[in-house]
């Protein structure tokens, strides 16, 4: 089904319809001057023939007058660059008739003798056809610069008269209105003047009617918006009536708008704020200024809602607020999910810190039977007495070994929970990678005995200081290097340290090893307490699995970054990144306030 069409389509029509017009009739003078037809130029041989000038300026304005109507960027170009030669060109006709001088403007374009069709002469272009163009074009510019339409209209106005008394007085026979006068205007020149500035006059018309069709087009937009919005939209007057709401509104509140309308906010008064909290809401919207927040409501019902709420002034022409506009949201059930998450973080937290506590208290306990064992242990290795034999020491050996492992390992927990309790403190300094790494290697030479395994270390030739924690940095190494050993059965493990190029800075630690490498699905879960990347390399290899997560929190702790790359059977890459001013993790001073408090 084909759209209606508006009255500015029709206006639009109207203005195609006589810019066509003025330049047929232009067209068909000029091709009168061309083949020799004196009736396409002047109509009759007793009347005045139109000047080929005349009709070229008729072609020219006409054709910009059908350009305007079609808007596009190209269009409106043309029309600008057509009508504003034709204004030039009158301009300077016109300084002809007051200065007296001849610049030939009648001939630039074509040059007719005088007598050369019929009995009236065809001389300069007449003063007052002169003047017409140049209202027709200084009208058409301003539609197609969209400026002054009451103006263009007027000169439009003026356009179609003066063509209008000159076509009478040929059609009344006055020779006063169209013979008499000191340069004539020929008949098809006048009609050609009324098809202008009619058509002009409808453009301006229609433009204005296409304005106001696309504001009450955006007007409904906006309006439909309005009513369709999800949230709650409320607009009142500058004493607080309600004037209109959506029906987001009467969804949440439970009113109809015709039970709101007239009426104030307060209805939706619930008691929970007390006087100061709205007088200081209003102080703040009657000063002009936005208010946001949090209010808790009551619905028709009785129930209760908290909603989150924005509320903005709106001026008039003046400049005073008339108007308040109100945009809520019902955030009842944020809320209530965000009360559960705080309390299941509270939760979470108390039995972290439990935990960490027992950690904590149990580690210190076993330290002290484990260290007496050790202790026992390496005494009776001694054998003073020489009664223990060569069994009796291979099971003391197996219990001093197993107690240092064990204790290493309750040493690990302690750290661990000590870090994730926060009870860490880092004691930051300069440090030159360039003597710490030599010194970490120097420490796993007795490692490498009987071993084909080489341990290396790739330097720049110069490492700028960096500014870290030397103790923890020296223990991230010393876990990741001993694990590239332990897992590297033969070939190479690697440490390089990586610079900027420009201020020398340190980037990356990496300690690359040719070892058995990690499963792709398994990396992600090296970094977590107690996890291997196989549960069968506890039983090759040994470890319970909390050496990376303990450099991971390390690096954490002092700002740094741990990454791996690796492939199963072709070895594995650990890169501490090192941040160019590396922010150190501390705890939040205010983590018991409320995240979702208004600020």
């Amino acid at each position: 089904m084909k759209p209606q069409k508006h009255l500015a389509d029709w206006f639009e029509i109207a203005a195609h319809l006589c810019g066509a017009a003025t330049a047929s009739i232009g067209a068909l003078a000029l091709a009168g001057w061309v083949t020799g037809l004196r009736e396409l130029a002047g109509v009759s041989d007793q009347w005045i023939p139109m000047a080929p000038n005349t009709a070229v300026a008729f072609i020219a304005l006409g054709s910009a007058l059908s350009l305007v109507q079609h808007g596009g960027h190209r269009s409106i170009l043309v029309a600008r660059l057509l009508s504003a030669t034709v204004c030039t060109v009158v301009l300077l006709r016109l300084s002809e008739s007051v200065t007296g001088a001849d610049l030939g403007v009648d001939r630039w374009v074509f040059n007719v003798p005088a007598e050369s069709m019929g009995t009236i002469p065809v001389g300069q272009m007449a003063s007052v056809t002169a003047l017409s163009f140049l209202c027709a074009s200084v009208a058409l510019l301003l539609i197609a610069f969209n400026r002054w339409w009451l103006v263009a209209e007027a000169l439009a106005v003026v356009v179609a008269l003066v063509g209008l008394v000159f076509f009478l007085g040929y059609l009344y026979q006055a020779p006063l209105l169209y013979r008499e006068t000191m340069i004539p205007m020929s008949v098809t020149t006048a009609a050609a003047f009324c098809f202008l500035g009619a058509g002009t006059l409808v453009a301006v018309a229609g433009r204005d009617l296409a304005a106001r069709r696309r504001a009450a087009q955006q007007l409904q937009l906006q309006a439909a918006a309005l009513n369709a919005a999800a949230t709650s939209i409320l607009i009142t007057d500058r004493q607080g009536t309600i004037l209109w709401c959506n029906p987001a509104f009467s969804e949440l509140t439970g009113y109809t708008a015709a039970e709101a309308v007239g009426q104030n906010p307060r209805l939706l008064k619930s008691g929970k704020h007390d006087p100061a909290f709205y007088q200081h809401l209003w102080r703040r919207i009657t000063a002009g200024r936005i208010w946001h927040g949090e209010i808790i409501n009551k619905r028709k019902d009785g129930s209760l809602y908290t909603q989150e709420i924005t509320i903005t002034p709106v001026r008039d022409a003046r400049g005073q607020i008339a108007h308040f506009i109100a945009i809520e949201q019902d955030i009842t059930l944020r809320k209530r999910a965000e009360a559960e998450l705080r309390r299941a973080r509270d939760a979470a937290e108390a039995a972290n810190r439990a935990k960490s506590l027992f950690l904590a208290n149990m580690s210190h306990e076993l330290r002290t039977p484990l260290n007496s064992v050790i202790g026992f242990a390496n005494i009776l290795l001694k054998n003073r007495s020489g009664k223990l034999d060569a069994t009796d020491l291979g099971f003391l050996e197996r219990i001093a070994a197993n107690g240092k492992h064990l204790l290493d390992m309750i040493g690990q927990v302690l750290e661990l929970s000590d870090i994730e309790a926060q009870r860490v403190q880092l004691r930051t300094a300069t440090v030159a990678l360039d003597r710490m790494v030599p010194e970490v290697i120097a420490g796993f030479e007795f490692q490498l005995r009987d071993r084909p395994v080489t341990l290396s270390a790739e330097l720049p030739d110069r490492i700028a200081p960096l500014e870290t924690d030397e103790v923890k940095l020296k223990q991230v190494l010393v876990t990741l290097i001993g694990n590239a050993l332990k897992f590297t059965e033969r070939g190479s493990v690697v440490v390089r340290v990586m610079v900027d190029e420009e201020s020398r800075q340190p980037v990356r630690v990496d300690v690359a090893d040719t070892g058995i490498g990690i499963p792709q699905d398994r990396l992600a879960a090296i970094f977590e307490a107690f996890q291997q990347a196989d549960s069968s390399m506890a039983r090759k290899y040994g470890g319970v699995g909390l050496g990376l997560t303990l450099a991971k929190a390390l690096c954490d702790l002092m700002g740094h970054r741990i990454e791996v790359r690796s492939e199963a059977g072709k070895g594995s890459t650990f890169s501490v990144i090192l941040p160019a001013r590396p922010e150190p993790n501390r705890p939040d001073l205010d983590s018991s306030a409320d995240p979702a408090s208004p600020r």
